[in-house]
């Protein structure tokens, strides 16, 4: 695909590395974006936003879904990021309205835009971390070098505040004899990242062994924390998470969530026995978390990316940081080894490489060819999930959706696997069954056409989305 100014600006902002004909290359594309003007923007509650706030746009929620406290405040000079909220987008300068000489404002290189898509990929914090730094800063607008800074320390001190969370719940289950491994989170801010300030954190998530749940949960309720949310029946049977738990302190909001497994358990095959006799012997006892071997934890990071179409440069930063962060540690044919043991070769084969094509991760030359699947999943989820589709979304929610779950249902093994994943998702029952004979017929016709229609409508799009480059390529 050929790479738009914005998007060659934005991969370059979240690469690990840079030469220095591609730092000089993105400090060009960066001296090539507008700056738009706009008037004071309004802030959550209709407000005027002072003038001395911070954050380009992204009055988005840490967590994606608004449970926890907003990572920063809407910018006084773009709102760049209210389209992105359910709010009216910014004025429409002159030069994009009908009769006006240049492209459409959507395609026009601005900072709004970098900033609009920075967010969507939920990789804002390593934007304004390069940014803000001494390389490219000199040659920025000053409000932008002030964005950057401002967004940097409210990712810091919420991150400060998440982990510092996350280390006393560590606590609390280590004096009650129960062994915790962080997942995501500021864990991984602090071990793939080494930095507080370079990575959106939103929950926090924690594995304990499947026999110490209950007792989990008993410390985390003395702690303070309640249910997020209604408990309906068997919630707390989910097949590998409880029901979020929240506890509010201060103006602060944070959410637990308990796990005693990684993924369902329908998709992957994972020994748990195995995988706490590893997650024990490779740190100390007096440790209250112990992180996943690094292995493991590529392959979780694999399998977590997968099943998301939103925020997925994010999710490839930490599989490249985890490889270049830990190469000396790495296991290779360990880890694929384990891939095969666990039923995600596919995934992982996907997950690396996505992050080499997107982000250049160093990775063995024999890796990727060991991992391979077939040629027709390869070039499916090529189609309906890689590099085009991940940096262009769709602007229809749902058809984004499916796309990705379509490409999620091809990644699995072995068949019997991707059949059960494509029936769960593109052939889900209605909120609301009917009862009957007849009528539970007349649902199950209803299914069965919904998911036909959508798995035409998500390979015809892809298909007319990929034809201009398929053309170009005669």
């Amino acid at each position: 695909m050929r790479m738009r100014p914005v998007e060659d600006a934005l991969l370059l902002c979240v690469r690990a590395e840079r030469s220095p004909a591609e730092q000089e290359r993105l400090r060009s594309l960066l001296a090539s974006l507008e700056l738009e003007p706009h008037p004071p923007a309004a802030g959550a509650h209709g407000a005027a936003v002072d003038a001395g706030a911070v954050a380009p746009g992204a009055a988005a929620s840490v967590a994606g879904a608004g449970r926890t406290a907003s990572l920063v405040s809407v910018s006084p000079h773009a709102e760049m990021e209210r389209g992105g909220e359910g709010r009216d987008p910014a004025p429409v300068p002159a030069w994009s309205k009908a009769g006006a000489e240049g492209p459409p404002r959507d395609q026009r290189p601005t900072w709004q835009r970098l900033w609009r898509e920075a967010a969507h990929q939920q990789v804002l914090p390593l934007v304004a971390r390069t940014l803000a730094g001494a390389a490219v800063a000199a040659a920025l607008p000053p409000a932008v070098v002030q964005y950057a800074k401002g967004l940097r320390l409210r990712t810091m001190l919420h991150n400060m505040a998440v982990h510092a969370e996350l280390g006393r719940i560590g606590a609390r289950l280590h004096v009650h004899g129960i062994p915790a491994a962080p997942l995501k989170g500021s864990h991984l801010a602090e071990r793939l990242y080494r930095a507080l300030d370079a990575r959106q954190v939103g929950d926090i998530d924690i594995l304990v062994p499947d026999d110490d749940v209950v007792a989990a949960r008993a410390v985390l309720r003395d702690m303070g924390y309640v249910p997020g949310q209604p408990a309906s029946p068997g919630i707390e049977e989910h097949s590998f998470h409880g029901v979020p738990l929240v506890r509010h302190e201060g103006g602060s909001t944070f959410v637990v969530e308990l796990h005693w497994q990684l993924n369902n358990p329908q998709f992957v095959t994972i020994d748990y026995t195995r995988l706490w006799r590893r997650i024990l012997a490779s740190g100390s006892d007096r440790a209250p978390l112990r992180p996943l071997p690094a292995e493991e934890l590529l392959l979780f990071l694999s399998l977590h990316l997968a099943k998301h179409e939103n925020g997925v440069l994010r999710l490839l930063a930490d599989v490249d940081r985890l490889v270049r962060r830990e190469a000396a540690a790495l296991d290779w044919p360990y880890a694929v080894a384990l891939a095969r043991h666990w039923s995600v070769a596919g995934l992982l084969y996907f997950a690396l490489q996505r992050a080499q094509a997107l982000l250049d991760t160093p990775l063995p030359g024999w890796v990727l060819p060991h991992l391979a699947p077939a040629p027709w999943r390869r070039a499916l989820v090529g189609l309906l999930a890689g590099p085009s589709a991940i940096l262009r979304p769709l602007p229809d929610e749902h058809l984004h959706y499916n796309r990705f779950r379509l490409a999620y249902c091809i990644m699995l093994d072995p068949p019997n696997r991707a059949v059960a994943a494509y029936r769960h998702y593109l052939f889900a029952p209605a909120a609301s069954r009917s009862s009957g004979v007849l009528l539970g017929t007349v649902d199950c016709a209803r299914r069965l056409a919904r998911g036909l229609a959508w798995t035409g409508l998500v390979l015809g799009s892809a298909l007319v989305d990929r034809w201009p480059s398929m053309q170009r390529g005669k």
